[in-house]
C-alpha cells in the first residue's frame, strides 16, 4: 500500500488531517470507492491542496493494482471457456472486466480477438444451417412440391433478419415459378392474352420481384402492342380504301365520318387529311346545290299557293 503518512505530514489543516485519517482507514479496509469519493469531495472544497491531489493519484494507483489482481484471476477462469469456444460467455466476462479497466491493452486485444472468433463461429454455424435447409427444401421440392411454398413462408418468418435465408427461399421460389412456366408453355405461346395475364398474376403471388415474371410481363406487353399495331394498320388501310370509294360515289358526308375515325387513330395521316378536306369541300357544294335545286323545284307550287291565299305567308 502507498505511504500515506508522508502525505499526512504535508497537510497542516486539522480538518483536512482528520479527513485524511478517515480515508486512510477506508483504504486499510480496501474500501477504495468510498475513499476515492471522499478524496474527490475534499479536492472540491480545497482545490489548492497539492497533497490531496497526490493522495487521489495514490488511491487510483492502488485501485489499479487491486483491479489488476481481480482481472488476472477472472481471466484464468475465462481461459477454460475460451478453449471450449464458448465465445459468448467469454465476451460477457470481458465486458465486466473492461468496466474495471477500460484502457487495458490486454483486455481490449482479447475482446477484439474473441469477437472475431465469435463472428467466424456464427458464420460457420450459419453455413451449416443453410446447407441443412437447402437439402431439406430440395427433398420437399422433389417429393411434395405443393408443400414447398408453405415451408418457405415459415422459414422466412422464423429468420426475418437473415439475408442468406431470404436468398435461399427466393431461389426455391424461382424453381417453383420456373416449373409452373414450363407446365403452361402451351398457354404462353397462344393468343389467350387474358388467361396469360391471369397466370402472371398468380405467379406474382409467389414472388412479385422474380425476374422470370418481369420477363413474361414484358413479352406479353410486346405481343399485345404488336397485335394492336397490326389491327390499327389494317383498320387504317381498309378505311382509306373505303374512304376513296365513298368519295367516288359522292357520298361525302359518310366519307367525312370515315376520315375522322381514321384520323382519330392516325392524326398525322396526310393522305386522309387531304381526302377529308376534299370531301368537306365537295359536301359543301353538294349540299348547296341540292338546296338550290329543292328551292327551284318547289318555287312554282309556292307561287301558286301565294296567289291563292297570300295570308298564309309572312311578309318581311
Amino acid at each position: 500500500m502507498a505511504n500515506y503518512g508522508m502525505i499526512l505530514d504535508m497537510i497542516s489543516d486539522p480538518f483536512i488531517e482528520q479527513a485524511e485519517q478517515n480515508i486512510n482507514l477506508l483504504l486499510a479496509e480496501k474500501r477504495f470507492k468510498e475513499a476515492y469519493q471522499k478524496c474527490e469531495a475534499l479536492i472540491l472544497q480545497f482545490p489548492g491542496e497539492e497533497a490531496l491531489v497526490a493522495l487521489k493519484e495514490r488511491i487510483e494507483q492502488d485501485i489499479r493494482i487491486a483491479n489488476s489482481q481481480v482481472i488476472e484471476t477472472r481471466l484464468k477462469e475465462l481461459e477454460k471457456l475460451f478453449e471450449e469456444k464458448e465465445y459468448v460467455l467469454v465476451l460477457r466476462g470481458l465486458k465486466e472486466l473492461l468496466k474495471l479497466d477500460q484502457k487495458s491493452p490486454k483486455l481490449n486485444d482479447l475482446f477484439s480477438k474473441t469477437q472475431a472468433l465469435y463472428a467466424a463461429q456464427l458464420s460457420e454455424m450459419e453455413d451449416g444451417f443453410i446447407d441443412q435447409q437447402r437439402v431439406r427444401l430440395e427433398k420437399i421440392f422433389e417429393d411434395s412440391p405443393a408443400d414447398l411454398l408453405e415451408e418457405l413462408f415459415v422459414l422466412d418468418r422464423n429468420n426475418a433478419s437473415n439475408k442468406r435465408v431470404h436468398d435461399l427461399t427466393a431461389s426455391f421460389r424461382d424453381l417453383v415459378i420456373k416449373k409452373k412456366i414450363e407446365e403452361m408453355a402451351d398457354l404462353l405461346y397462344s393468343d389467350k392474352y387474358d388467361a396469360i395475364a391471369h397466370f402472371i398474376s398468380e405467379l406474382q403471388q409467389i414472388d412479385e420481384k422474380n425476374p422470370r415474371i418481369a420477363e413474361l410481363k414484358s413479352s406479353l406487353q410486346h405481343v399485345r402492342n404488336d397485335e394492336q399495331f397490326s389491327q390499327k394498320s389494317e383498320f387504317i388501310y381498309s378505311g382509306e380504301k373505303h374512304l376513296d370509294t365513298l368519295i367516288k360515289l359522292k357520298k361525302y358526308d359518310q366519307a367525312m365520318k370515315v376520315a375522322e375515325e381514321i384520323l382519330h387513330l392516325d392524326p398525322g395521316n396526310l393522305s386522309v387529311i387531304k381526302l377529308l378536306k376534299k370531301a368537306s369541300r365537295a359536301n359543301f357544294y353538294q349540299t348547296r346545290d341540292l338546296s338550290i335545286q329543292a328551292i327551284e323545284e318547289n318555287l312554282p307550287a309556292l307561287l301558286s299557293e301565294y296567289e291563292e291565299d297570300s295570308s298564309k305567308f309572312i311578309k318581311l
